[in-house]
C-alpha cells in the first residue's frame, strides 16, 4: 500500500544501513586495536577468562624476577662459602704441618699465629656477607620465603645456616692430654682394665675384647662406617714419679726398668738411669726413656707443673706396660696425670755399696691404659652399659669419665702436636659442614633455575591461550571489513532510492487526481 507519512522502504534501508555501520565500526575498532575483545559486550565470558589469564601472566613475570633475585642471592652466599672453604683448607694445611714431630715450639707458635689471623678473616666473612643489606651466613637468614609463582603459597623456603666460627666444629670426648686431666686407668699387670663387651654408637655395636687397647678400639670405630662419620683417636699418658726411703748418705742408685707400648712384651727395652737421693734429677730419666722410644713406642716429656715427675706418652693410644719387681728401698710410681687418682708403685733393691738396683719382670707389672677421643660433626649417643654423662659409668669402660662437649672452630690450636691433631678433626668437621651448606645453596640455586624455566613455559602457554581469546584474527576481520563496506555502500544507495521511489509514486498518483 503506497503511503506518504510512512516510508517503509526507507526505514528498512535505514535499519540495514545502521546495522552495517555498527558492524563496520566494530570491525575497524578490532583492526585498529588488534583485539577481538575490546569491551565486555564483545565477549563477556571471554573477557573474564582473559583477565584471569592476564593476571597469571603478569604474576608469573614478577615471580620469574623474584627467582632470578634468589639466584643472585645464592650466588653471593656461595661465593662467601667458597672463601670460607679456602680458609679452612689453609688452616688444615697448617694443622698437618704443626702435627709433624720435626717442628719446634717456636715453629708451631708461628703456625698458630697464622691460624689465628685466618680465623679472624673467617669470622669477618661469616658476619658481614650480605645481599641487599640482609646478612646471609651469620644465622639470621632463616625460614625466608621466595614468591616464585603467581598465586599465594607458591613459595620456596630458604634457610642459610650459621657459618660463624663458634657454630662449626665437632662433637665428642676430648683426648685427656693436659696436666689437669686424668689418664684412663692404671692397674697392675694382671688386672682387667677393659672387660669384654659392646660399645654401642648410634645403635651400632662395636665389639670390645678384654683388655683391648684404646688404639685398637679407635681403629674399629674409624672403620665402622658411621654417617656422619665418627672419628676416634687414642693416646696414652701417665706420670712417673720416684720415691725413696733411703737415708741421705745412700750413694746414687742405678735403676733399670723395662718399658713397652702394646701387647708384644718381646719388644720391651731396658731403661737405666741414675737416681741420686740427695740431688734428684728427672732429666736423666727422660733422656734414658727417649733414647729407646723408637723401640718401645713410649716417650717421656716434662710433666709441668709437676717438676719432680716425668710424663710417659704413647701417641697411638697403645697400653703402656712397665715390667718390674717389688722390693724395698727406692719406689717408682706410675700415677694418673692429676697425681690424685689411682697409682701403682714398684720397688728397687739396693744390693750393696755400689748402689745398683734392678726392676725386672714380676708380679707387680704395671699397665697404663690409653684415652679415647671420639668426634663427629653431628652429636651422637653412646651406650655399652649403664652410663652417666656426668661420670660413673659401669659398662665396658668403668673408669672412663664421659664428658660430651662441642669442639668449636675457635677451639682449634696448633701450639702442640696433640692440639694440631685435634685441630685436624675440627677442621675436617667444619669443612664438611661448610661444604654441606654450599651443596644446599647449590641445590636451591638449581631449583630457582628450574622454577624460572617452568614459569617461562607456563607464561608462554598462558599468553598463547589468552591471545586466542582476545586477539583479532586479521584474515577474518579484513574479510568482514570488505563485506561491511559493500553493505554500507549498498545501504546508502538503497536508502536514496527508497526516498526517491516513494516520492515519485506519490506525485504520480496526485498528478492523476489533479488532472
Amino acid at each position: 500500500m503506497p503511503t506518504i507519512n510512512t516510508n517503509l522502504p526507507s526505514l528498512t534501508a535505514q535499519r540495514h544501513l545502521s546495522a552495517s555501520q555498527l558492524s563496520l565500526t566494530t570491525t575497524m575498532q578490532r583492526l585498529s586495536s588488534g583485539l577481538r575483545v575490546n569491551s565486555a559486550k564483545d565477549d563477556a565470558a571471554g573477557l573474564a577468562i582473559s583477565e584471569r589469564m592476564n593476571t597469571q601472566v603478569r604474576g608469573m613475570a614478577v615471580a620469574s624476577r623474584n627467582a632470578n633475585d634468589g639466584i643472585s642471592l645464592s650466588q653471593v652466599a656461595e661465593g662467601a662459602m667458597q672463601k670460607l672453604t679456602d680458609i679452612l683448607q689453609r688452616s688444615r694445611e697448617l694443622a698437618v704441618q704443626a702435627a709433624n714431630g720435626t717442628n719446634s715450639s717456636s715453629d708451631r707458635q708461628a703456625l698458630d699465629s697464622e691460624r689465628a689471623q685466618l680465623l679472624q678473616e673467617f669470622s669477618r666473612i661469616a658476619s658481614t656477607s650480605n645481599f641487599n643489606g640482609q646478612k646471609l651466613i651469620d644465622g639470621s637468614f632463616m625460614a625466608q620465603s621466595f614468591q616464585v609463582g603467581a598465586n599465594a603459597g607458591e613459595v620456596i623456603g630458604v634457610n642459610l645456616p650459621s657459618l660463624r666460627a663458634p657454630n662449626l666444629g665437632a662433637y665428642g670426648w676430648p683426648l685427656q692430654q693436659s696436666p689437669t686431666t686424668n689418664s684412663y686407668a692404671i692397674t697392675r699387670g694382671n688386672d682387667e682394665m677393659v672387660p669384654a663387651g659392646d660399645l654401642v654408637l648410634r645403635d651400632k655395636p662395636i665389639a670390645i675384647e678384654r683388655n683391648e687397647s684404646m688404639a685398637s678400639i679407635a681403629q674399629k670405630i674409624n672403620n665402622a662406617g658411621f654417617d656422619p662419620k665418627i672419628y676416634a683417636q687414642a693416646s696414652t699418658s701417665a706420670l712417673l714419679a720416684i720415691n725413696t726411703t733411703l737415708p741421705p748418705s745412700t750413694p746414687p742408685v742405678t735403676v733399670t726398668v723395662k718399658l713397652v707400648a702394646g701387647d708384644d712384651l718381646s719388644k720391651a727395652q731396658s731403661v737405666s738411669f741414675t737416681w741420686d737421693h740427695a740431688n734428684p734429677d728427672v732429666a736423666s730419666i727422660k733422656q734414658a726413656i727417649n733414647a729407646v722410644s723408637a723401640q718401645t713406642g713410649v716417650r717421656a716429656e716434662d710433666a709441668r707443673p709437676y717438676t719432680d715427675n716425668v710424663r710417659l706418652v704413647n701417641d697411638a693410644g697403645e697400653t703402656i706396660r712397665v715390667l718390674n719387681d717389688s722390693a724395698p728401698g727406692v719406689s717408682m710410681f706410675i700415677r694418673d696425670n692429676l697425681g690424685t687418682g689411682n697409682s701403682w708403685g714398684m720397688g728397687v733393691t739396693v744390693p750393696g755399696a755400689n748402689g745398683a738396683g734392678v726392676l725386672g719382670a714380676g708380679a707387680h707389672d704395671i699397665q697404663v691404659q690409653g684415652n679415647l677421643a671420639m668426634m663427629s660433626e653431628d652429636s651422637f649417643d653412646m651406650d655399652g652399659g649403664d652410663y652417666d654423662l656426668d661420670g660413673d659409668p659401669t659398662g665396658p669402660f668403668p673408669a672412663m669419665q664421659w664428658t660430651v662437649q662441642k669442639f668449636k672452630l675457635t677451639d682449634a690450636r696448633l701450639n702442640t702436636a696433640e692440639h694440631a691433631r685435634q685441630a685436624l678433626i675440627i677442621y675436617d668437621a667444619a669443612l664438611r659442614q661448610v661444604t654441606s651448606a654450599r651443596a644446599d645453596v647449590g641445590a636451591v640455586q638449581s631449583r630457582f633455575e628450574s622454577v624460572i624455566a617452568n614459569i617461562d613455559i607456563a607464561a608462554e602457554n598462558m599468553a598463547a591461550s589468552r591471545s586466542r581469546i582476545v586477539d583479532v584474527d586479521y584474515a577474518v576481520e579484513t574479510a568482514k571489513l570488505a563485506q561491511q563496506q559493500i553493505l554500507q555502500d549498498a545501504g546508502t544507495a538503497m536508502l536514496a532510492q527508497a526516498h526517491s521511489v516513494v516520492a515519485e509514486q506519490a506525485l504520480a498518483l496526485l498528478k492523476d487526481v489533479w488532472v
